[in-house]
């Protein structure tokens, strides 16, 4: 590979560390209806939770995602994209009738903080027409592939929604192989309130699941959606 190649793709993996590190620290002082990256920990409950959430969708492997975790017994938060339920407009209701939560994580996938103040506007909105009313005073909104600055925060924030984050990712999307995808979703990695990231459309991920979710289960875990997660 020649360094003009090499070069936007070290920018491109520096600019996703910086937007996470950029998240972490804002997410200590911004109230939680602006950015959470974490639930709140059990206090008069006596279970511990975790909220499963899954980005990309919906498409063709929605179904069996959907099946899986009835069979599981999961109801998780997937963050959906405009185009693809534009492309599978049946698919919005499915998941709100398997007892789903569903969220936007924009129109085109593009990273919030490098579209313009209304072109941001424009894929919160052109997502949030395709979903079911939200139930929540300020919907979730998921930036694709995390990538967050003070700015798209505080826009995202003032169009009326919370930016929603993530505490342990599986990995998924850097890892064809499902025993490392386990081997990340342990219970000895995961803590109370933890907010887990997965993504859909991918069958090594929907391999992993059954592993991770039973392990959990036995170690004590209920699962939850975000929502549920952060009592709103």
């Amino acid at each position: 590979m020649n360094d003009a190649a090499e070069k936007p793709a070290a920018a491109a993996a520096s600019d996703v560390w910086s937007s996470r590190f950029v998240g972490r620290i804002l997410a200590r002082v911004v109230s939680p209806r602006v950015l959470v990256m974490r639930g709140s920990v059990a206090r008069v409950r006596k279970a511990t939770r975790v909220a499963f959430t899954f980005d990309g969708g919906p498409g063709a492997m929605t179904p069996r995602y959907l099946d899986e975790c009835d069979r599981l017994a999961v109801r998780a938060t997937f963050f959906l994209v405009g185009e693809n339920m534009s492309k599978h407009p049946g698919s919005v209701l499915e998941y709100v009738r398997r007892g789903h939560e569903v969220a936007g994580l924009g129109f085109t996938q593009t990273p919030f903080p490098s579209l313009a103040p209304a072109m941001l506007v424009d894929e919160l909105t052109r997502t949030s027409d395709l979903l079911p009313p939200s139930r929540t005073t300020k919907p979730l909104v998921r930036p694709p592939r995390g990538a967050v600055n003070a700015v798209s925060i505080a826009r995202v924030a003032a169009a009326g929604y919370t930016t929603a984050l993530w505490s342990l990712d599986s990995g998924d999307a850097a890892t064809r192989d499902p025993r490392a995808i386990e081997a990340r979703i342990v219970p000895e990695n995961v803590a109370d309130g933890e907010i887990l990231r997965f993504h859909e459309e991918q069958p090594w991920t929907l391999e992993a699941l059954p592993r991770i979710v039973g392990r959990l289960h036995d170690a004590g875990y209920e699962t939850c959606t975000l929502s549920e997660m952060l009592d709103v």
